[in-house]
């Protein structure tokens, strides 16, 4: 699946299985107009067992940030499908595309709402398959559904005929055609995994699949045969999905935010290295004028400890410069990222992120404590041999930025991590094991998974409109072998 299809397809707090190295964990903030700051701060503790071989000595702060990422958006605006079809709801992206094509002077938002239609059909359709999986199918809500949904795509592709009847651009056409495809493949994608699940049940479809199949011969005859001439089967198989990774693109791009990330050594690069310079020559010249009542100037000893002196100098520098970036790196974050508007680059907010391996000894007491909870009760008494890898990231946004609509009325925080580099040292995923058959009394060989545990503990910490602090405490284990990611879980409970 494509990035930013992923984005909004899972649910806020639970860590995501996105695919064989990669997990993910959605996060939202929603800004209070009470507050000048809205902030959001996590805490990450990752628990590594020490067979992987992972510490800061073989993994270091700067694969951590190239293994790590951060998106941050704006949350897609909520309507269900009745409320997008409403012709009074002025919020209706349907609705201003109506409004828009009376207006030829209008084109950049046209452009923008067609392109937010499609995020939003998107989430209004995952909405509402959600809530039929919930309430395990229901005759009535899926004929209402079918009829909406037919009706909204009606309309809409009735505005793209009389959009095409105007004197409008190539480029505002296109973006038509690229929404309304959009639209039908997102029908395909979400009502045939609502039939999978309803046969699956043995529970009504209702007229599910008619919807389905009116929708595939649409695209059959529209944009089936859209992709480029003389392509080869597997090429052409490779462009399908192409092509829908680019649509998803598209429709996404009035939701991103932009950003500017910059490390402490490059904010204050002039400054750690101006300090140090002026303190190794501060000492130099005390040393030099000093000589002058050792030595008589321009003897040989007056040369030789001046050379001498200026190696101390440029050693010292050396050595105060990199004690400079150390204390540095502890007062200030690894990084600080500037989020910005995409339109005119208007500062909203801020991303701050610090890494680094620390000591049990250092651990918090409340996350040791969640730590040992629901532990196997196996060697319970053997200190387990782990490192803890820490992270922290504090997300800070304006109150009211002014540049936002009422619509978007928050914003979507990722945490993706790649854990690829953490299975360089592990062995492999099945090792064979010997057994005595009791009845036969044969040896039998037994192939069994070798997996590691990597144990994640999430602190987060919001503020509510009050300005009471709300504090959240996650705990997640990923069951890792040398393939990769085997599975995810949010551990609440006791697993033996």
């Amino acid at each position: 699946m494509n990035d930013e299809t992923v984005l909004e397809d899972f649910e806020t707090g639970k860590i995501h299985f996105r695919d064989k190295w990669q997990f993910e964990l959605k996060s939202d903030l929603y800004p209070f107009s009470e507050h000048k700051k809205n902030n959001l701060v996590q805490e990450f503790y990752f628990f590594i067992p020490n067979s992987l071989q992972i510490n800061d000595q073989t993994y270091s702060k700067a694969q951590f940030y190239l293994d790590q990422t951060n998106l941050i958006r704006l949350k897609t605006p909520r309507f269900s499908l009745g409320e997008l079809l409403d012709p009074l709801n002025k919020e209706s992206p349907l609705v201003r595309i109506r409004m828009l094509l009376n207006n030829s002077a209008e084109a950049s938002r046209l452009q923008q709402e067609l392109k937010i239609l499609g995020r939003v059909f998107h989430s209004s359709l995952r909405n509402w398959t959600a809530l039929l999986k919930s309430n395990h199918g229901d005759s009535a809500m899926i004929a209402q559904g079918c009829e909406e949904l037919e009706r909204l795509l009606s309309q809409f592709r009735t505005l793209q005929n009389r959009a095409a009847a105007l004197p409008l651009s190539k480029e505002l056409l296109a973006h038509f055609h690229y929404v309304d495809e959009y639209l039908s493949l997102t029908v395909n994608d979400y009502l045939t995994q609502l039939l999978d699940y309803l046969r699956k049940n043995r529970l009504p479809e209702a007229n599910l699949p008619e919807v389905i199949l009116n929708e595939k011969r649409y695209r059959e005859e529209l944009y089936l045969n859209s992709h480029p001439a003389g392509l080869k089967d597997e090429e052409l198989e490779e462009y399908i999905l192409y092509r829908k990774g680019l649509l998803n693109k598209f429709v996404i791009d009035p939701l991103l935010l932009k950003t500017s990330r910059a490390s402490a050594d490059q904010r204050y690069r002039t400054i750690i290295g101006a300090i140090p310079a002026a303190i190794a020559m501060f000492i130099f010249l005390i040393l030099y004028v000093l000589q002058g009542s050792w030595f008589l100037i321009n003897s040989e000893p007056f040369i030789l400890f001046t050379v001498l002196i200026y190696v101390l100098k440029d050693r010292l520098k050396e050595e105060l410069r990199f004690v400079s970036f150390r204390q540095v790196a502890k007062w200030f974050s690894d990084y600080t990222t500037e989020i910005q508007d995409p339109q005119n680059d208007e500062v909203m907010g801020y991303l701050k992120e610090y890494a680094s391996f620390i000591d049990s000894e250092k651990i918090p007491s409340e996350i040791s404590e969640i730590r040992n909870q629901y532990f196997h009760k196996v060697l319970e008494v053997v200190k387990r041999p782990e490192r803890v890898l820490y992270y922290k990231k504090t997300v800070s946004f304006e109150a009211n930025p002014g540049i936002l609509e009422e619509r978007f009325y928050g914003y979507n925080i990722f945490f993706r991590f790649d854990i690829h580099h953490f299975l360089a040292k592990a062995e492999d995923p099945f090792q064979t094991y010997l057994t005595l058959d009791e009845k036969t009394q044969n040896l039998c060989k037994i192939e069994l998974p070798r997996v590691y545990h990597l144990n994640i503990i999430m602190k987060s910490r919001t503020f509510l409109p009050d300005g009471t602090p709300k504090e959240e405490l996650n705990k997640y284990r990923l069951v890792l072998d040398k393939m990769g990611i085997k599975r995810v879980e949010e551990v609440t409970e006791y697993h033996p």
